[in-house]
């Protein structure tokens, strides 16, 4: 009996070890997929600044409110929060 005790008791330790080698990989995983979560949204406002820029420079350049909207699947409304005309009526 005490044979078996040793062996299950072996195979416990064995069991624990894999855990805790298997909590560090995911620890370590959740690190590295929040690092690219964070790169991620970095990236989308830099991409969203340069399509912003892009709008401005069109409707600055003359181009209609519509064109540029079409252009970039965005409404004239939205064309419009983004890069305002200037002056307007006086």
């Amino acid at each position: 009996m005490p044979r078996r005790t040793n062996h299950m008791l072996k195979a416990l330790q064995s069991i624990a070890a894999a855990q805790q080698e298997l909590e560090r990989t995911v620890n370590r995983h959740g690190k590295i997929i929040e690092s690219q979560a964070e790169q991620l949204v970095s990236l989308e406002r830099q991409v969203m600044e340069l399509r912003n820029r892009a709008i401005r420079a069109e409707i600055a350049s003359g181009k209609s409110t519509k064109v540029v909207a079409e252009r970039y699947e965005l409404s004239p409304a939205r064309v419009s929060q983004i890069a305002p005309r200037r002056g307007g009526l006086s």
